[in-house]
């Protein structure tokens, strides 16, 4: 695509087992409202593989996101909307992006269990658990989808429910990426 492959707006969709390449903007763009549910899926040479703004959230796991000119992007573009982005990154893998994560200040990003190989910002907005950059599929935490101790704010909980559930059993907390 000579833009965006998918832009949501203001609505609830599952991609699974999808690959993004070259597209001239977004792999997937988020706006107004939508919720993203993601699972193994591949982008590659993408300027932004994803993309969440304006009250959205995107939930991505086992994502290989590759030679993408910024990996994951969160901002407000409207002023109709009181929040920015929010993604949740789990159990995937950055590489060779000129940038990974970038987040403006009225978004945030979460990342846990990923193989990351540039830097990611050390700013309040932008969360990173078993991040590193030591390049393996398997995962640190093999049994679980999210850090000890830690489950999903209440309101997250509650959109990841509204999804069909055999797109979260798809999930694999035993690798890092597309599987």
């Amino acid at each position: 695509s000579g833009n965006d492959a998918v832009d949501l707006m203001s609505s609830d969709v599952s991609i699974t087992n999808t690959k993004f390449t070259d597209n001239g903007d977004k792999g997937v763009s988020v706006g107004e409202g939508s919720n993203l549910l993601a699972v193994n899926n591949v982008f590659t040479n993408n300027e932004i593989a994803v993309q969440a703004k304006d009250g959205s959230k995107a939930f991505l796991y086992n994502q290989t996101m590759k030679n993408n000119r910024k990996a994951v992007d969160a901002y407000k573009k409207n002023w109709r909307y009181n929040a920015g982005g929010e993604i949740l990154l789990f159990k995937s893998s950055l590489f060779n992006n000129d940038e990974s994560v970038t987040a403006d200040k009225n978004s945030e990003i979460t990342i846990f269990d990923s193989y990351v190989d540039g830097d990611i910002p050390d700013k309040k907005r932008i969360k990173a658990f078993g991040v590193d950059a030591v390049k393996k599929s398997a995962a640190l935490y093999a049994k679980r989808l999210l850090p000890e101790g830690q489950q999903l704010m209440i309101e997250n909980q509650t959109v990841l429910s509204e999804f069909n559930q055999s797109y979260l059993l798809e999930r694999n907390a035993r690798v890092r990426g597309q599987y």
